[in-house]
């Protein structure tokens, strides 16, 4: 989570629930809220539920936060949790971008569904990947330039085989075995292995570069 407006916002919708769900009004007096903590002086519900980070967001303030989250009693919550990018990061672009980069090259498994999401999101865009299989592979005969294409999509970009295939004309299976066919090739064929490593190192720079200028 980013700091900031995102984490404030967090904040809020958390201390607003007890009202949303209708189980006290106000929230500082629902005995599961850490809500009192922050706004009271000298009130810890619980030890381990640390405020200071929180209102050092404005300048050590009680009041003032109690007057943020107040504000927002009236306002039809949308609630950040369901907003969070692969259901992992919740921020601006720039963070989200720079949260893709660092997850690149984990290795997730089937307990980590969202890190597989987000390695799937941090991948280029369709348009990138099409654009440098072009360039680098543009000389091909057609129908090896397609398998060529094929298997940069599935390999560089966030697309998934079913949506490279109707992108395309071409089935799953098409996809797939564009993939395991060129891999094999790739394996005694050194020119065929330079162009592939040329293009992941293009498609790369491509989204260090998106990272880099996000705003």
């Amino acid at each position: 989570m980013e700091e900031g407006s995102s984490f404030l916002e967090c904040s809020r919708y958390i201390h607003l629930n007890p009202n949303r769900s209708k189980l006290t009004r106000p929230a500082e007096r629902y005995r599961w809220s850490s809500y009192r903590g922050f706004i009271e002086r000298g009130v810890s519900p619980v030890d381990w539920v640390v405020t200071e980070k929180t209102l050092s967001q404005f300048d050590g303030s009680r009041e003032s936060y109690r007057e943020f989250v107040e504000a927002g009693r009236g306002e039809k919550p949308i609630s950040p949790f369901e907003r969070a990018y692969a259901g992992l990061v919740f921020g601006g672009e720039a963070y989200i971008e720079k949260i893709r980069a660092m997850t690149r090259g984990l290795v997730g498994n089937s307990e980590q569904p969202a890190l597989g999401e987000m390695q799937r999101l941090a991948k280029a865009e369709a348009e990138v990947v099409e654009s440098l299989v072009d360039e680098i592979f543009g000389h091909e005969q057609p129908r090896r330039q397609r398998r060529l294409l094929l298997y940069g999509l599935r390999k560089h970009s966030r697309l998934r085989p079913s949506e490279i295939a109707r992108r395309h004309g071409r089935s799953p299976g098409a996809v797939t075995l564009a993939v395991r066919d060129l891999d094999r090739e790739a394996q005694t064929n050194k020119k065929l292995q330079r162009k592939l490593s040329k293009l992941a190192k293009a498609v790369g720079r491509a989204l260090t570069s998106r990272v880099t200028n996000a705003p």
